[in-house]
C-alpha cells in the first residue's frame, strides 16, 4: 500500500512542471477551437468520458456554459457502444476525454458522433492513439507515462486544457495570467504541509465531498480518488 500511494503521490507531484510544455503544443489547435466557438459555428457541446475523464468533462461543462453559453451536456458512451442508437449531431461540438485513446466504449460514441457530422475534439494523453487519428481536432493532456492505478496529473492536467481553452474563448486575461503562473502555484501547494488534515481524517469512517458549480467534477474526482486509495491499499496487503 506505501509503495502505490508512494507512486501516485509522486506522479502527481510532476504536474506543475508539465503544464507550460502542454499550453504550448496546444496553442494552436485551441485557437482553432476557439474560432469555431466564439463564431458559434457549434450549436451545443457534447462530453465522452468516464471516470476520472469524465469528472474532468463535468467540470468543462459547467464552464463552457458560464463562459459562452453553448448547451453542454453529458452523452452517454453505452448509447451507440452497447444500445446502438442512431443520433444527428450535426452542429455539435463533441469533447471526447480519454487517457488511453483506447477505450472500446469511447472510441465508438466518438466515431458514431462524428459520422453522426460532429465537429470531434479529443482532449488525450496517447496522442498516437485511434482516438486522436479519429478526432477533426486533438488537445494533448500532456501527462507523459501514469503508471498508478489512481489517475493523477492526467486529471489535473486536463482541467488546465479545459481552462486554456475557455481563456482562449473568452479573451479572459486575468484567467490567462492565473494559467501563467499555475505551475509557480501548484508547486507551492505540494511543498505546503498538509499533515495537520490527518487529525481529523485518520479516525473518519466515512467521507463526503460537498461542492456546486464547476467545483462539482472535482469534488466528484476527490471522492474517487479516496475511493481508489483504498481499494489499491487492500490489493496490495
Amino acid at each position: 500500500m506505501i509503495a502505490a500511494t508512494t507512486r501516485m503521490l509522486d506522479e502527481a507531484a510532476q504536474t506543475p512542471g508539465l503544464i507550460a510544455a502542454q499550453r504550448s503544443a496546444n496553442a494552436a489547435a485551441i485557437k482553432q477551437l476557439a474560432r469555431l466557438i466564439a463564431d458559434r459555428r457549434c450549436r451545443s457541446v457534447l462530453t465522452i468520458a468516464r471516470g476520472s475523464s469524465d469528472n474532468a468533462a463535468t467540470f468543462a461543462r459547467y464552464l463552457i456554459e458560464q463562459r459562452t453559453g453553448l448547451p453542454t451536456a453529458s452523452f452517454a458512451p453505452s448509447v451507440s457502444s452497447v444500445y446502438r442508437a442512431q443520433r444527428d449531431f450535426s452542429g455539435d461540438l463533441v469533447l471526447a476525454i480519454s487517457q488511453s485513446g483506447m477505450s472500446p466504449d469511447i472510441l465508438a460514441a466518438a466515431r458514431a458522433a462524428k459520422e453522426g457530422g460532429a465537429t470531434l475534439v479529443a482532449l488525450v494523453n496517447d496522442t498516437t492513439s485511434p482516438l486522436a487519428a479519429a478526432a477533426d481536432v486533438v488537445l494533448a493532456i500532456g501527462a507523459g507515462a501514469e503508471l498508478s492505478v489512481a489517475a493523477t496529473k492526467s486529471f489535473a492536467l486536463s482541467l488546465v486544457a479545459i481552462l486554456d481553452l475557455l481563456a482562449c474563448v473568452t479573451g479572459d486575461a486575468g484567467l490567462n495570467a492565473s494559467l501563467a503562473q499555475l505551475n509557480v502555484l501548484l508547486g507551492r501547494a505540494w511543498q505546503a504541509d498538509w499533515s495537520p488534515a490527518l487529525d481529523c481524517l485518520t479516525p473518519a469512517r466515512n467521507l463526503f465531498v460537498i461542492a456546486r458549480g464547476h467545483a462539482f467534477g472535482v469534488a466528484q474526482e476527490l471522492a474517487l480518488k479516496r475511493s481508489e486509495e483504498r481499494r489499491v491499499g487492500k490489493e496490495c496487503l
